[in-house]
């Protein structure tokens, strides 16, 4: 079994990133030191609140808060950045992006988690 195991660039937190690639499929791994548990469920709450309303967002494949280690759904490396280098029309991705935020604000919750203790409570509004 082959594998590499590559650091990537994170958020302003404190998850660690990684891309694994194995067999010639990869995933992303994200590695919290510092509140393991509320750090990476929040994270996973967040990615799966937007995928329900329509969102692009990465798909939690496994894991083991107590670890502190999630696995989603590598989407590539490609940035946004990337993609306009390469555009010749740049309003484009820019309407995209801010129909993207516009679409995000529009999401109406029904729900809200909140946190107890360091316990995760999902509360009806």
């Amino acid at each position: 079994m082959k594998f590499k195991i590559v650091p990537i660039a994170g958020d302003a937190s404190f998850r660690k990133f990684y891309r694994l690639v194995l067999n010639k499929k990869s995933k992303i791994i994200i590695r919290a030191q510092k509140d393991k548990y509320k750090n990476l469920f929040a994270y996973t709450a967040v990615n799966n609140f937007l995928r329900k309303n329509g969102i692009f967002a990465p798909r939690l494949i496994d894991y083991n808060y107590a670890k502190g280690l999630i696995a989603i759904e590598d989407f590539g490396n490609k940035t946004f950045y990337q993609i306009l280098l390469k555009k010749k029309n740049k309003l484009i991705i820019y309407k995209r992006l801010v129909d993207l935020l516009l679409k995000i604000q529009k999401i109406k919750t029904k729900k809200k988690i909140k946190n107890i203790n360091n316990k995760f409570y999902v509360i009806k509004k």
